[in-house]
């Protein structure tokens, strides 16, 4: 999955070529993959993409795992300029005041205090802890009965 677009600043500043055609949401320097038509994807959306359709949302050209490339790999320059955009902390919402470049967010946000502050998954009603939300999202049993197809975790 791709970064949580509601703790980008500036987000409509943005070229839509950082986000995913698939979640919509900005692209991971490092764990992005650049197809041969050049779109970036998240690696479990470009799975989805070549278990599915084989096209490309954006253009219909073909995609598949074996002609994609890190992004790192296929355009550093790319990867570094998507690196530096300024986000907030992904328990902004909990708290923390820290702000950033995308690079720093990870090794920030690993050892960040808020992410032990407690949310209400919206969906289910169980109580985890902020750090626990994508993985809750991911396997939320009433996201699962419904086959939910939401990008992204609704927590309060």
């Amino acid at each position: 999955m791709g970064f949580d677009n509601e703790c980008i600043l500036n987000i409509q500043s943005l070229a839509g070529e950082y986000f995913c055609p698939v979640c919509r949401l900005l692209v991971y320097p490092n764990e992005a993959l650049q197809s041969q038509c050049t779109h970036l994807y998240c690696k479990p959306c470009l799975t989805y993409v070549v278990s599915t359709t084989r096209a490309c949302p954006y253009d219909g050209y073909l995609v598949t795992e074996a002609d994609s490339m890190p992004l790192v790999e296929s355009n550093q320059a790319l990867a570094e300029t998507i690196g530096k955009i300024t986000v907030h902390c992904l328990y902004h919402r909990s708290g923390c005041t820290w702000q950033g470049p995308l690079s720093e967010c990870t090794a920030h946000c690993s050892g960040c205090v808020f992410g032990n502050s407690p949310v209400v998954c919206n969906r289910c009603g169980v109580q985890i802890v902020h750090r626990q939300v994508q993985e809750h999202a991911q396997n939320c049993l009433v996201s699962i009965l419904n086959r939910c197809v939401d990008v992204g975790p609704c927590f309060m």
